[in-house]
Protein backbone atom coordinates (compact mmCIF):
# COMPACT_ATOMS: atom_id res chain seq x y z
CA UNK A 1 0.00 0.00 0.00
CA UNK A 2 1.72 3.46 -1.45
CA UNK A 3 0.15 6.72 -0.12
CA UNK A 4 0.83 9.73 -2.79
CA UNK A 5 1.50 12.30 -0.51
CA UNK A 6 1.97 16.02 -1.37
CA UNK A 7 5.27 17.86 -1.38
CA UNK A 8 4.07 20.00 1.91
CA UNK A 9 3.19 16.81 3.76
CA UNK A 10 6.31 15.45 3.23
CA UNK A 11 8.03 18.41 3.99
CA UNK A 12 6.08 18.11 7.71
CA UNK A 13 6.34 15.13 8.07
CA UNK A 14 10.43 15.23 7.68
CA UNK A 15 10.47 18.19 10.16
CA UNK A 16 8.40 16.55 12.31
CA UNK A 17 10.95 13.51 12.19
CA UNK A 18 14.37 15.55 12.67
CA UNK A 19 12.73 17.25 15.36
CA UNK A 20 12.10 13.46 17.11
CA UNK A 21 15.75 12.66 16.29
CA UNK A 22 16.84 16.31 18.04
CA UNK A 23 14.75 15.54 21.13
CA UNK A 24 15.72 11.74 21.40
CA UNK A 25 19.90 12.88 20.85
CA UNK A 26 19.91 15.71 23.33
CA UNK A 27 16.95 14.59 25.53
CA UNK A 28 17.92 9.99 26.23
CA UNK A 29 21.53 10.95 28.49
CA UNK A 30 19.28 13.28 30.51
CA UNK A 31 16.42 10.87 30.99
CA UNK A 32 18.86 8.02 31.97
CA UNK A 33 20.44 10.03 34.89
CA UNK A 34 16.78 11.03 36.08
CA UNK A 35 15.59 7.32 35.80
CA UNK A 36 18.94 6.72 37.43
CA UNK A 37 18.84 8.93 40.28
CA UNK A 38 15.16 8.30 41.06
CA UNK A 39 15.33 4.32 41.29
CA UNK A 40 18.35 5.02 43.31
CA UNK A 41 16.30 6.80 45.91
CA UNK A 42 14.26 3.37 46.67
CA UNK A 43 17.17 0.88 46.58
CA UNK A 44 18.40 -0.49 49.61
CA UNK A 45 21.51 1.08 50.90
CA UNK A 46 21.84 3.91 48.67
CA UNK A 47 23.86 6.03 50.25
CA UNK A 48 22.73 9.52 48.56
CA UNK A 49 24.24 12.05 51.34
CA UNK A 50 27.94 11.92 49.13
CA UNK A 51 26.18 13.81 46.26
CA UNK A 52 24.09 15.90 48.94
CA UNK A 53 27.02 17.14 50.50
CA UNK A 54 28.90 18.38 47.71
Amino acid sequence: MIFQLSEESRERISKVLDLGRVALHYGWIPFVIYVGEYESEYSVGADTSVLTSV
